[in-house]
């Protein structure tokens, strides 16, 4: 049985919380993922602003209650120590992304094991192999950096493939939305007011 009711207490929870609707709404859109299984984990983070709101035991038991498991982090990016949170239903999955994201951290940009970790990292986020693929084996001239600036600039969710955009899109970023339009709507709302973006 769905709980709408916890679905919709969470979406809630975090536009009250969050600094910015838009980030909020996009953690929304990744629970939601999580809940209906269309993706095995994942990851987001709090900044120093949100965190003068949001009460991380409260947040953690609103997720457990959905029936997913979560776990907390504390990261430095650029400078800023940053809270993490990685979420799943399964403890292997999360205890994977953790792992995963713990080898990234301390993988230099050109480390030639680093396309195999994000390989990896897309996967278990529930990225459609082919955008997995092509994120980590991509080619990176010019006309195909401009192609990807396009198509990132019309989706939200992850970098989408050349050749595959519109299958990645029905497979991952439409079954979201479905769901967000049924059982968020606030959230959704706030993501389809956003027109350069595509929703369904």
């Amino acid at each position: 049985m769905i709980d709408r009711l916890g679905l919709a207490r969470i979406q809630n929870y975090l536009l009250r919380n969050m600094a910015r609707q838009t980030t909020a709404a996009c953690d929304v859109a990744d629970i939601v993922g999580v809940y209906f299984g269309i993706k095995p984990t994942a990851i987001n983070d709090f900044s120093a602003m949100d965190l003068e709101k949001i009460d991380l035991d409260k947040f953690a038991d609103m997720i457990r209650k959905l029936g997913l498991k979560i776990a907390f982090e504390r990261h430095m990016v650029d400078a800023t120590i940053t809270q993490m949170y990685f979420i799943s239903k399964s403890d292997k999955k999360l205890r994977e992304l953790r792992e995963n994201f713990h080898k990234l951290w301390d993988t230099a940009y050109d480390a030639p094991e680093k396309p195999s970790l994000d390989a990896e990292i897309g996967l278990l986020l529930g990225y459609p192999e082919t955008a997995v693929r092509y994120y980590t084996h991509r080619d990176r001239s010019k006309a195909l950096s401009n192609a990807s600036t396009i198509r990132g600039a019309r989706n939200r969710h992850f970098a989408h493939s050349q050749l595959h955009e519109d299958e990645e899109f029905r497979s991952y970023d439409a079954r979201i939305h479905r769901a967000m339009d049924k059982y968020t709507p606030r959230a959704a709302k706030i993501l389809k007011s956003d027109k350069s973006k595509r929703w369904l």
